[in-house]
């Protein structure tokens, strides 16, 4: 058996917020200030992800993942 390491449990966690705001909102396209009802800060999150992808240190893993739920990597363009 594998454990999870503290940034991947943070990952999932940031993962399954973005995909329920994908499901109500139409996309992962929270702005930066928002937090989720359950008060996880849900903007930062997908701020942090566009900055990594940004750079080319988001793995392609979560690439593929985020852009199935809809992600806006661009905000400018959004």
């Amino acid at each position: 058996m594998r454990w999870k390491t503290k940034a991947e449990l943070a990952w999932e966690c940031g993962y399954e917020e973005a995909k329920r705001y994908a499901e109500e909102h139409g996309a992962a396209d929270a702005p930066i200030h928002y937090v989720s009802p359950d008060g996880y800060k849900l903007g930062v999150f997908l701020s942090k992800c566009r900055e990594k992808y940004g750079k080319g240190t988001l793995c392609q893993e979560k690439i593929d993942m985020l852009n199935e739920i809809g992600m806006v990597w661009n905000k400018s363009r959004a």
